[in-house]
């Protein structure tokens, strides 16, 4: 430590003393000198030799004083001197001072800095140790809460940790085994599976897997390598082997074949069935099962077998097997299903394959006469139905051409209809003599069918077909009821074989095709037969309004006459002549009248009938038809009666059409009403109709008559006492044609207790008229 500091402030105190010092002696001196010269003068007499004494002693004193403030003054320069270098002194030693602070002040900032730090550490090494204890304990607690029995050991063979499992499959406690050598710990392990898989796994540093009996039971054992020893687990598979022997006893029980694959697809069982059929050796493995699918069938087996690896979705698929024995194929069923584990992933696959070749066969009639079947539901003529003939052989057996030829009308050859590469022209021209050579034409001799799968074969039974160089032929008859339209062939470029099912479903179709054939010749005639009748239709529709136009012109001019001499415009006429004159007038206006009913009933047909459609108040019309007809039902005796109700009614029709339907229904009744009998006219409604009714209690419509009375032409047969028949029957049935016009209807039912009531339907109307439309009867 610097002294120079301490020493300059202890001759600054020094010298501050100096004076303080003189001053003192000072005071001592005056003191002294003022004691001795009062003593003197005490012992002289008088004051005025005290006063003289005194101040002979003075001298000396002041000496001493002047004395004293020199030295004091002396002393006050060497205070102030010495003040200077002290203060000089003070402000280097404070500056130190103030620089030492400073590194001291950033000595203790970094000594709490590092103490922060270290706190900090400390708190996060604490924390990995708690996070390390936690995660400890959670790893003891999942190999504790395992299945299986779980073991570890380091680099040197030591155990480092044994779960309680592995204590109750060793028989040992936890405290005899962890610490020790695992060959101290399991002395019978030298020579085991167990051993040579811990080398291993420790040599190569790879999973080893394995399975060993021990102790009553089997158990899958799997040893781990990691970077502080190896993990054992022992999971116990007894059950799982149990199972297995158990699957296994069901899978060779099974009529079916089974197998088993692993989670990646390769077969690790089959049944004996399966290998059997296959052929393959009872050590079959691996994915090379697919040599025994069908070559066409493979590709898309195997994508389905993929998928469903990939997906872990059951798989169902039908495939073509062969058969080890004869090298046949056979339709099979195959059906594979996942075994999942705990967390619902497949480990494993099961499946079967089903024999179905019988039942494919059968589906496969059956959906070939189906798909034949809805071709043909759009032929109509006997040339759509040999081209639909034509292109299901290609599209379905394969064929590459095709021949459809039926029998000419004297049967000694067959007329070509349709075809598919024999040529347009061959087609237009030629016929072939039933008794030439070729498929199609042995087929329509022998009503069999016939084929040849290759150049060779054809050559030998079938030496001409169509001049064609073909390597398979087939023939088949069109035959129905035991006759023989006509005959069906197909030809084929290259060799092969049909199958007994595909000659059956030709054999199914080729009935078909006939039966096809027949209804398209039936339909024709019918067809030309309905065009015909339409033609006479036309005609007779025409005929009759001609007829009835040129007839109306004479009667016409009858009745002109007739009237004019009823008249009396040329004489007087006696009472037998005007009696003649009446009926001739009544009976010219009824011929008018059904002349009338053709030409319109005409109309209607021909479609020249406008309806002009408005709200129509139905008390408008029952008043007009009441006051037309009430006259006539006078006459005849007749009670023309209108029920009340209905006032509020409107139907939506051709007011017109609806007073003539209704005029028509009352004559009708009218004419089969005896005297004294009485006519009703009621109208009632609902939601969106209006019923209009006209009841007699005449004899009534016979029963089988009441579907026929709306025909052109037909009158009921009624008893002659009710009434004539008068008329041509057409009344109802243009009043029918004409409400069904108007979107309503007639109908008819027995009165009761008898008569009959005919009844008029339109839609309902608005009660406030303003609507109107207007159409032509189609």
């Amino acid at each position: 430590m610097d002294r120079k500091p301490a020493l300059a402030r202890w001759q600054g105190r020094a010298l501050a003393a100096i004076p303080l010092l003189c001053t003192v002696l000072v005071a001592i001196a005056t003191l002294a000198v003022l004691a001795h010269a009062t003593a003197n003068a005490r012992h002289r007499a008088g004051l005025a030799a005290w006063a003289t004494a005194g101040a002979g002693d003075l001298g000396p004193v002041v000496a001493v004083v002047l004395l004293g403030a020199l030295a004091n003054v002396i002393a006050l320069l060497l205070c102030v001197r010495a003040r200077t270098r002290g203060v000089a002194s003070e402000a280097v030693a404070l500056e130190r001072l103030d620089r030492q602070r400073g590194q001291l002040e950033q000595q203790v900032a970094e000594i709490e800095s590092m103490d922060e730090a270290l706190v900090e550490r400390t708190e996060l090494a604490e924390r990995e140790r708690e996070l390390a204890e936690a995660a400890r304990r959670r790893t003891d607690e999942i190999l504790e809460s395992i299945s299986d029995a779980f073991f570890a050991v380091d680099d040197d063979w030591c155990v480092q940790y044994v779960n309680t499992q592995a204590e109750a499959l060793f028989c040992a406690r936890r405290h005899e085994i962890v610490g020790r050598s695992v060959w101290q710990a399991f002395p019978r392990l030298p020579g085991t599976a167990l051993e040579r898989a811990l080398h291993r796994a420790a040599r190569e540093r790879e999973l080893v897997r394995f399975e060993e009996y021990y102790r009553g039971g089997f158990y899958a054992v799997a040893v781990y390598p990691s970077a502080s020893g190896l993990s054992v687990f022992l999971h116990d598979v007894t059950e799982t082997r149990a199972a297995e022997a158990r699957f296994r006893a069901i899978a060779e029980a099974m009529p079916h074949m089974v197998f088993s694959a692993g989670r990646d697809g390769h077969f690790d069982y089959c049944n004996e069935r399966f290998l059997a059929y296959t052929g393959h050796p009872r050590d079959f493995a691996g994915d090379g099962g697919w040599a025994f699918v069908h070559p066409e069938d493979a590709p898309a087996a195997k994508a389905a077998w993929q998928e469903a690896l990939a997906v872990g979705q059951p798989m169902e698929l039908r495939v073509r097997l062969a058969n080890a024995a004869d090298g046949s194929y056979r339709w099979f069923l195959v059906r594979a299903v996942p075994v999942r584990g705990r967390d619902g992933a497949a480990i494993r696959w099961v499946g079967t394959c089903t024999d179905v070749h019988e039942y494919h066969s059968r589906s496969t009639l059956v959906h070939g006469l189906y798909e034949f079947a809805l071709a043909l539901s759009g032929a109509d003529t006997v040339e759509q139905v040999a081209g639909v003939a034509c292109d299901w052989g290609r599209r379905v057996l394969g064929a590459d051409h095709a021949l459809v030829a039926l029998l000419t009308a004297d049967g000694q050859a067959l007329a070509p209809v349709a075809g598919i590469g024999v040529g347009e022209r061959f087609l237009a021209e030629a016929t072939i003599p039933l008794d030439a050579p070729g498929a199609i034409c042995a087929a329509a001799r022998t009503g069999a069918v016939l084929w040849a799968g290759s150049a060779e074969e054809r050559e030998r039974v079938f030496p001409l077909t169509l001049g064609m160089s073909l390597e398979g032929v087939a023939g088949a008859p069109l035959r129905l009821e035991g006759r023989t339209l006509g005959a069906w062939s197909l030809g084929y470029d290259r060799p092969g074989t049909l199958t007994g099912e595909e000659i059956q479903l030709l054999e199914a179709v080729t009935a078909q095709c006939a039966q096809a054939i027949e209804r398209a010749r039936l339909h024709d005639s019918e067809r030309s037969a309905r065009a015909e009748a339409e033609q006479a239709n036309a005609a007779k529709s025409k005929f009759l309004s001609i007829m009835s136009h040129d007839l109306r012109t004479p009667l016409n001019s009858i009745l002109g006459y007739t009237e004019l001499l009823q008249g009396g415009f040329i004489g007087a006429l006696e009472p037998k002549q005007a009696d003649y004159l009446a009926r001739i007038r009544a009976s010219t206006e009824m011929l008018r009248t059904q002349i009338e009913e053709i030409l319109e009933f005409a109309g209607i047909e021909a479609g020249r009938t406008r309806i002009r459609s408005t709200d129509v108040a139905v008390p408008t019309v029952l008043d007009r038809v009441v006051a037309m007809l009430e006259p006539l039902a006078r006459a005849r005796d007749i009670a023309l009666v209108r029920a009340p109700g209905g006032l509020e009614l409107a139907v939506w029709a051709d007011e017109h059409r609806v007073v003539q339907i209704l005029m028509n229904l009352v004559n009708n009744a009218a004419k089969f009403t005896p005297a004294g009998g009485t006519i009703r006219l009621a109208a009632m409604a609902d939601d969106q109709s209006v019923h209009i009714a006209v009841a007699d209690d005449g004899a009534g419509i016979p029963a089988g008559a009441l579907d026929s009375i709306f025909e052109p032409f037909v009158q009921a047969d009624r008893p002659p006492e009710h009434g004539t028949g008068d008329g041509v029957g057409l009344g109802l049935a243009i009043s029918r044609e004409l409400a069904r016009a108007m979107g309503g209807d007639v109908v008819a039912r027995a009165g009761v207790p008898t008569g009959s009531v005919f009844t008029l339907i339109l839609p309902r109307g608005q009660a406030q008229p303003g609507r109107n439309a207007t159409r032509r009867i189609a």
